[in-house]
C-alpha cells in the first residue's frame, strides 16, 4: 500500500516522526527540521483532506500528546498554500480548538516558526483565527478558563489578546472579559467592599453575581497566604485540584478537601507532592486516598491500562531531601496502596474486540535486567504485565514464547477465569530459555497454519534488532503481506522494544508497511498499540 501524504502527516500526529516507529517525546519538536518536510506535504493536500485528518485526531482522546497535530495546524497556516484553501481551513479554527491549552499549544508554535522566517508577532492569518476563537467563547466558558489558569506555553490570556490587538469591548460583556486584562490584585481593589464580598453569604443567586463572587474570591486566592481563608474559599466554590496554586498545597485540610475532586491519574501523579509535604502521616488523607484507589468506577472511567498502574508503582514515592519520611517508609506506604489497585485493574480496562497474537522473549539473561526510563522494573515483569493486560481484557488471545528451537513457539497455559498476575509471572519465570533466535517472522509462520485469525501480531522483545536480517523490514513485510493476502488483510504487526530507545531497522519511506515499532516503555504505548491496530494511523 503507497503511503500517501496525508498517511504521513496523520502518523506524524500519534507519532511525532514520520517513520513508523515511536521514542519517547519530551520537549518542543523540532521545528527547524520537521518544518520544511510538513509544508510540502501540506501543499499537496486540499483544505477538506486536511480538515478531516486534524478533526479526528484532535478529537482523539488517547493522543500521545498534543502538540504534533497543533504544529501541523500552525504549519499549514503558515505554509504557501492557496490563500482560499488557506482561508478555508482558518474559519474552522473555532471548532477544532478545543480549549485554551490548545489554543496557548498553537500560539507557541506559531511564534516559533514565524521566528524561523525571521519575523516577529503573528500573521494575519493566525490573528484573525485567535480572534474567531474568542468571539465564539461563551461567557461561561470565558469564566472557567480564568478561574483554571491564567496562560500557559509562555502565554496568558491577557498577552494574547494584546498581540491579536483585541479589547475586552469586542468580546462578550465588559464584565466577563475583565478579569483576562487585570491582574489578581487590580481586581480586588477595583471592587468595592472586596474584603466582604467572599465572606458575606450571597443573597441573589443570579449567575452574573455568582461569577464575579467567584472572580474575586479567586483572586483573594491567589493573592493570599492564609490557609484558613483558602480553604473557606476551596468549600465555598468547589474548586478542583488543577485550580488551586501549588503552594496551598502543603496544608493537610486542603488536601482533604482535593482529594475527592481528583481523578486517578491525578493522585498517581501526585504522589510526590503527598510524601514530600508528609501528607501520608495523616490518616485523614490515607483514607482518602484509599477509597479513590478502591474505587472500581473511577478506574474503568479513567481506563487505565495494568502496565502503566506497574510503572507507577515501581518509580512513585521515591522521597526527596525536602520528606521527612525514610525511602522504606515511603516505599511500604507506596505498595499498599497501589499494589492492591494494580492487581485488581486486570480486565477493567476498555477492551478494542481485537483478535490478538502475542509473542514475548523470556529468555533467562533477560528477566532481571531494567528498563532504562524505570529503573526499578525489571524487563520480564514488565512485559509479562503488558500481555496479561490484553490476555485479561481482549476475548479472543492467545499469548506465546519463543523456545530453544528457532521453529518452535511455545504457547503461555495461562487460564482466563482462574489465573492472577502473581500466578502468570511465576509461570513464566519458571520457564528456562538459554538461548533462542527471536525471528520476528516465526508469529506470523505459526499463525499462517493455525485456525484462529488474528488482527495483531504483538511482539514484546528486549531488542529487535536480533533475528532480524539486514536491520531491514523487508523480509517481515513480505510475511505480513503474505498473511494479510491470505488471512486477514487488516491485519498489522507491533513490536515492543523494552531495553533499547532507538528503531532496529529501516523501513520504507513510499509505502505501509502496516509495522509499528515503539522503543521502551511509556504511559502512552498501549494507546499506541490500540490506534495502530485499530488502523487510526498508519
Amino acid at each position: 500500500m503507497e503511503l500517501n501524504a496525508s498517511d504521513k502527516i496523520r502518523r506524524f500526529c500519534y507519532l511525532g516522526r514520520l517513520d513508523p516507529v515511536y521514542g519517547h517525546l519530551r520537549g518542543t519538536i523540532n521545528v527547524s527540521f520537521y518544518r520544511p518536510q510538513l509544508e510540502v506535504l501540506c501543499k499537496s493536500l486540499d483544505h477538506n483532506t486536511m480538515l478531516i485528518i486534524l478533526k479526528q485526531v484532535l478529537q482523539e482522546t488517547t493522543l500521545v500528546r498534543r502538540d504534533e497535530p497543533l504544529f501541523v495546524y500552525a504549519v499549514y497556516l503558515a505554509s504557501d498554500v492557496d490563500i482560499v484553501e488557506k482561508t478555508a481551513l482558518r474559519k474552522v479554527f473555532p471548532a477544532l480548538i478545543q480549549n485554551d491549552e490548545d489554543l496557548f499549544l498553537f500560539c507557541k508554535y506559531a511564534i516559533i516558526i514565524q521566528r524561523e522566517r525571521n519575523h516577529k508577532g503573528f500573521t494575519n492569518t493566525v490573528r484573525k483565527a485567535i480572534n474567531s476563537w474568542y468571539e465564539s467563547q461563551t461567557p461561561d466558558n470565558l469564566h472557567q478558563m480564568w478561574l483554571s489558569h491564567r496562560g500557559g506555553h509562555g502565554f496568558t490570556h491577557q498577552s494574547l489578546l494584546k498581540l491579536c490587538h483585541v479589547n475586552d469591548d469586542t468580546i462578550g460583556a465588559a464584565g466577563v472579559v475583565t478579569p483576562f486584562f487585570k491582574t489578581c490584585t487590580e481586581l480586588l481593589k477595583m471592587s468595592e467592599g472586596s474584603e466582604n464580598a467572599v465572606d458575606k453569604e450571597e443573597k441573589s443567586k443570579s449567575s452574573t453575581e455568582t461569577t464575579t463572587s467567584a472572580i474575586l474570591s479567586v483572586s483573594k486566592l491567589r493573592t493570599t497566604n492564609n490557609k484558613t481563608e483558602a480553604l473557606k474559599i476551596i468549600r465555598k466554590f468547589k474548586l478542583r485540584y488543577n485550580q488551586v496554586p501549588i503552594h496551598f498545597l502543603r496544608s493537610g485540610p486542603i488536601m482533604e478537601a482535593l482529594i475527592p475532586t481528583m481523578t486517578l491519574k491525578q493522585l498517581l501523579l501526585s504522589w510526590r507532592y503527598l510524601a514530600r509535604y508528609n501528607h501520608f502521616e495523616n490518616p485523614k488523607v490515607m483514607k482518602l486516598c484509599r477509597s479513590v484507589f478502591e474505587n472500581k468506577k473511577l478506574l474503568r472511567k479513567d481506563n487505565i491500562h495494568p502496565i502503566v498502574l506497574l510503572m507507577h508503582m515501581r518509580d512513585l514515592g521515591i522521597c526527596d531531601e525536602k520528606s521527612k519520611l525514610t525511602p522504606k517508609r515511603a516505599e511500604a506506604l507506596k505498595i499498599s496502596l497501589l499494589k492492591p489497585l494494580y492487581q485488581q485493574s486486570f480486565g477493567n480496562n476498555e477492551s478494542t474486540g481485537l483478535r490478538m497474537h502475542i509473542t514475548i522473549n523470556i529468555q533467562k539473561n533477560y528477566k532481571k535486567k531494567t528498563l532504562k526510563n524505570h529503573k526499578k522494573l525489571a524487563y520480564l515483569e514488565a512485559a509479562v504485565a503488558l500481555a496479561f493486560g490484553y490476555f485479561k481484557r481482549e476475548k479472543e488471545v492467545n499469548v506465546f514464547y519463543w523456545a530453544n528451537d528457532k521453529h518452535k513457539l511455545g504457547h503461555l497455559p495461562w487460564n482466563h477465569e482462574y489465573i492472577s498476575i502473581d500466578e502468570a509471572f511465576k509461570l513464566c519465570d519458571a520457564l528456562e530459555i538459554t538461548g533462542t533466535p527471536q525471528r520476528l517472522i516465526t508469529p506470523i509462520m505459526r499463525a499462517m497454519d493455525a485456525k484462529q485469525v488474528y488482527d495483531v501480531f504483538l511482539v514484546i522483545v528486549p531488542n529487535a534488532g536480533r533475528g532480524n536480517p539486514k536491520n531491514s523490514s523487508e523480509l517481515l513485510t513480505k510475511f505480513l503481506d503474505k498473511y494479510r493476502q491470505t488471512r486477514n488483510e487488516k491485519a498489522k504487526y507491533v513490536i515492543v522494544d523494552l531495553l533499547k530507545f532507538r528503531k532496529s531497522m529501516r523501513y520504507s519511506d513510499t509505502r505501509n508497511e502496516n509495522i509499528l515499532e515503539i522503543c521502551g516503555l511509556d504511559d502512552h504505548t498501549t494507546n499506541l498499540i490500540n490506534n495502530f491496530a485499530l488502523n487510526r494511523f498508519g
